[in-house]
């Protein structure tokens, strides 16, 4: 059976969507569907080819190929991913770059299992062929359940970084036969020609939310800290400078490079130990991707998980303790510390409940809790912020500028069994803001001129 693929050049020039379906049968003739992305890099000129389905069935699994065409390359990609075992699979062509300023291998096929219900991952070795510092990021329609790690980096002329792909497999819905499953997921590796690597900072620098004040804190109480990432050690170093004060925060720093095998090879960790002098099992190792999690308990450690997408913790099951951002863990729990000066101003929000004061330039100031995230209860698709003024009014607000302060944090963003526990922990989150602004070091910000301008 065969299949033609379409795509359409982009509009930025930077680089290009490319979309299609792939069905899958087994041999009994009935098919199983899933949607994937054709993936470049590079500006693009338009072309077609043909995606090829191979009939198999093995064992209830099938492996589904990601196609896209590289600059270079003979997109066997045997180098970078398990071999697949004989199953349905289909190959789908890209846009051909108009410059090349990077390499992926493998170049034309990237596996992923088929399991329906299950987030699967594929491996990919970008390099960059190209004379001049590039900078690349990844981008995709469903942000939720298409993820890429790292999700960006800028590489030196000659550098290689390997990526994962990560991906959510949709179950048929409704009875439907999945031959007729019409989903369709698009992403794109946006690239970007630069200077050199101080130059283009964005989302790709971006740390985690509470990371600075988390590093700042365990430096402040003589906590020995060392940085150890899959990127190059020039790679961290350029990263890190954009945060200021990091890198003398960090008695070691250590990248891929300098070691044999990267994550989840245990190679980085156990280096990093043994440079600040310390035992593996006396370290804790606090990660966000589930190669490091792997690599850290791999070398004795322990691990606090920090996924960095939303719905993912069953991934990080190895690790000793997964939560929801750095602004939840407890410093005085593992490295018996006090919790002074750890309540610095919020600047970076994840998923949860928080509290703080909220203005109406006609109105006044009030009491306010917020959630920020997807609701799960209510299953919502999009990130929302949902305030709660905890004052009586007598008539509606609407089209009037609301202006917040957001000074403390509650709790992370959690589901619940029925509508009546929802509203009853809801009710609890009021006590605890109603409480917390009344202390001096929150109630002073309702005095703050910004909420009545």
């Amino acid at each position: 059976m065969t299949m033609t693929t379409e795509e359409k050049p982009a509009s930025d020039g930077r680089g290009g969507w490319g979309f299609f379906k792939i069905p899958f049968r087994n041999s009994s003739g009935r098919g199983n569907a899933a949607s994937s992305a054709a993936t470049s890099p590079f500006p693009s000129s338009s072309s077609s080819t043909s995606s090829h389905l191979h009939n198999h069935h093995h064992h209830h699994h099938h492996h589904h190929q990601l196609g896209y065409n590289g600059p270079h390359g003979d997109g066997s990609g045997q180098n970078q991913n398990p071999t697949p075992s004989p199953s349905v699979s289909s190959v789908a062509k890209s846009f051909l770059p108009t410059k090349r300023r990077l390499k992926l291998d493998p170049s034309e096929k990237l596996y992923f299992p088929y399991e329906p219900g299950k987030q699967v991952r594929s491996a990919i070795k970008i390099k960059n062929t190209s004379k001049s510092h590039v900078a690349f990021k990844f981008q995709t329609t469903a942000p939720k359940s298409c993820f890429m790690r790292p999700p960006g980096a800028i590489l030196a002329p000659g550098e290689t970084i390997i990526a994962t792909v990560f991906k959510f497999v949709e179950p048929p819905e409704n009875n439907e036969k999945p031959m007729d499953q019409k989903s369709r997921v698009k992403f794109k590796i946006m690239s970007l020609k630069v200077k050199g690597p101080m130059d283009y900072v964005p989302e790709l620098i971006k740390s985690l939310p509470g990371a600075n004040r988390l590093i700042r804190h365990l430096n402040g109480h003589g906590v020995p800290m060392a940085l150890a990432s899959n990127s190059s050690r020039a790679n961290i170093e350029s990263k890190i400078s954009y945060h200021q004060g990091w890198k003398d925060c960090f008695s070691v720093i250590i990248g891929s490079d300098e070691v044999s095998k990267g994550k989840p090879s245990p190679d980085l960790f156990l280096e990093a130990a043994r440079k600040l002098n310390k035992d593996p099992g006396e370290c804790l190792v606090i990660e966000d991707s589930v190669p490091g999690v792997l690599a850290g308990k791999a070398a004795g450690a322990t691990v606090i998980a920090v996924p960095s997408l939303p719905k993912q913790t069953h991934l990080y099951t190895s690790a000793d303790e997964v939560i929801n951002s750095l602004l939840d863990l407890k410093p005085e729990k593992w490295a018996n510390l006090s919790t002074k000066d750890y309540a610095e101003e919020l600047v970076e929000h994840p998923s949860g409940v928080y509290f703080g004061w909220a203005g109406l330039a006609t109105r006044g100031v009030f009491k306010m809790v917020m959630s920020i995230g997807w609701n799960p209860y209510f299953n919502n698709t999009e990130k929302t912020i949902e305030p709660w003024l905890l004052h009586d009014f007598t008539e509606d607000f609407y089209g009037e500028e609301l202006c917040l302060i957001i000074v403390g944090y509650i709790r992370p963003e959690a589901n619940f069994p029925s509508l009546e526990s929802l509203v009853a922990k809801i009710h609890e989150d009021r006590e605890v803001a109603e409480k917390a602004l009344d202390l001096p070091s929150y109630a002073k910000f309702k005095d703050d001129p910004y909420l009545t301008k």
